[in-house]
């Protein structure tokens, strides 16, 4: 069968069907055994780049695996198909066996032709094969990282839907918007009591942005406790601080809010996540009320390279 021509653009859904058809792959792997190519049609295809030893691979992976199990459940008629940049099949099969998607069986050779098809320079890289997809460059892994299921359907266009809907909420939204969501209606205390958003609308808000582990915000938050105690004892209930976790995992979050005399929102709560997107900010205390102030808190020590961006990646080679 005479081959494709490897160079041409690929906003085509389908042009990746046909390369497989020409290289003379009938079937795709899944959980469950062998796919037929063809069961693809009629879907909107992305294509992962990814590696199992690329540890910026492996920390998408899990967002990525929340979008797909997301849009599957909405109904979206999504296929990913995995295509590895692992250098020998035993590493294939550990990174694919966490994926619920399809993938092209391993062929050195073959990934090696897809990677110069799809012009693909770093991993992870994920790639809708639709037109006016975001591109590499234009950080299609951290818009994804950013909003997760609503960034779907990858167009230039929703991109810009979601950073104007950011825009809205940072100027305009009221606290029961800004705080919690249609499924959540309320803080947690330090001692995990459930306390109503609504018993803070309308007071002078301290979004207050930290970690446990960090040091510089271990040292603020023992200044910040004794000013909060202060100002209750002398202005009373007219304002309430409110923690905004970037802690590593749920054990450092609980430790962190018992410490606390103010709410929280819920550690496995996505909003956490969208403040610090929405106010840019990863350590600090937002003030949020009739006019709004920021005190960012500064880590000064060095920093490893797994802290210096979350959306890490490696080169393809």
């Amino acid at each position: 069968m005479a081959g494709l021509n490897f160079e041409a653009t690929y906003t085509d859904n389908h042009d990746i069907l046909k390369i497989l058809e020409a290289e003379g792959v009938e079937f795709l792997l899944s959980s469950e055994g062998k796919v037929p190519v063809s069961e693809c049609n009629g879907k909107v295809i992305c294509l992962f780049f990814s590696a199992n030893w690329c540890r910026p691979c492996r920390a998408f992976t899990p967002h990525l695996l929340e979008l797909y199990e997301t849009l599957r459940k909405r109904g979206k008629n999504l296929e990913i198909i995995f295509i590895s940049f692992d250098r020998d099949e035993d590493g294939f099969k550990e990174h694919f066996k966490s994926m619920p998607w399809l993938a092209v069986p391993f062929d050195v050779t073959l990934h090696r032709r897809l990677i110069d098809r799809y012009r693909v320079d770093r991993i992870p890289s994920f790639i809708p094969l639709c037109s006016d997809a975001i591109t590499v460059e234009e950080d299609l892994i951290g818009c994804i990282e950013d909003y997760g299921a609503d960034a779907f359907p990858f167009t230039r266009k929703r991109h810009e839907e979601l950073k104007a809907m950011d825009k809205r909420k940072r100027e305009e939204a009221n606290s029961e918007e800004l705080l919690g969501h249609e499924e959540r209606h309320f803080l947690i205390s330090g001692d995990d009591r459930k306390v109503p958003i609504s018993e803070v609308v309308g007071k002078t808000i301290g979004l207050y942005f930290c970690a446990y582990w960090s040091p510089p915000c271990s040292a603020f938050t023992v200044q910040l406790r004794d000013a909060y105690n202060k100002l209750k004892a002398a202005k009373g209930d007219c304002f309430e601080i409110v923690l905004i976790s970037t802690d590593r995992d749920l054990e450092e979050f609980n430790v962190n809010k018992s410490s606390m005399p103010w709410l929280a929102v819920p550690y496995e709560d996505r909003t956490r996540h969208d403040l610090r997107r929405i106010f840019n900010i990863k350590y600090g205390l937002f003030i949020w009320g009739r006019s709004f102030s920021l005190y960012r808190i500064t880590d000064k020590r060095p920093r490893s390279s797994s802290e210096k961006g979350r959306r890490g990646s490696a080169k393809a080679g």
